[in-house]
């Protein structure tokens, strides 16, 4: 069994060195595109968006905004919608290893990449900033990870740890 063990061992140490040099020679973006294919950075709308079968996405969401079943619903933000823009946008611009891809000034939807650390894997997130009557304000956060089936619940810690910090007093 020992045997067995140090051979599995010096496998996994031998393509993670074969990773690492393919890595540095080709990119690590370039390497995930090439075993997994490009990232699909298509629009989300809210309205329409299915879900996919992959356990490697969440959706956090307002009551009767999003086609999907939300995975949570989305709180209430006792701030109007213009001061809970410049909490999110500051938060995004704190967090390391993100890049905002696009951003919707007419519908507040937002598009930001995550890459993990180690080996470039990017998540894309897209963020929308509702308006509610009352002057209060609200968000859908729909997070999802490109390769992969399952992400280890990345994505869910990923949402609630931004809905804590947008609830967080300043």
């Amino acid at each position: 069994m020992r045997r067995i063990l140090g051979a599995v061992g010096r496998i996994l140490i031998g393509i993670f060195v074969v990773y690492i040099l393919a890595a540095a020679i080709f990119g690590r973006t370039e390497l995930l595109a090439l075993f997994f294919g490009p990232v699909d950075q298509k629009s989300i709308d809210f309205t329409t968006l299915e879900l996919p079968a992959t356990p490697n996405t969440f959706l956090a969401c307002p009551p009767e905004v999003c086609a999907a079943a939300a995975d949570i619903e989305s709180p209430i933000f006792a701030i109007p919608v213009d001061e809970l823009r410049v909490k999110f946008l500051e938060m995004v611009a704190a967090l390391p290893a993100i890049t905002l891809l696009a951003s919707d000034p007419v519908d507040d939807q937002y598009d930001i990449r995550e890459t993990s650390v180690i080996f470039a894997f990017p998540d894309t997130m897209t963020v929308r900033l509702f308006e509610n009557r009352d002057g209060t304000s609200t968000v859908a956060i729909y997070s999802r990870s490109h390769y992969g089936n399952d992400d280890f619940g990345v994505n869910e810690r990923r949402v609630r740890s931004w809905l804590h910090k947008l609830a967080a007093e300043p």
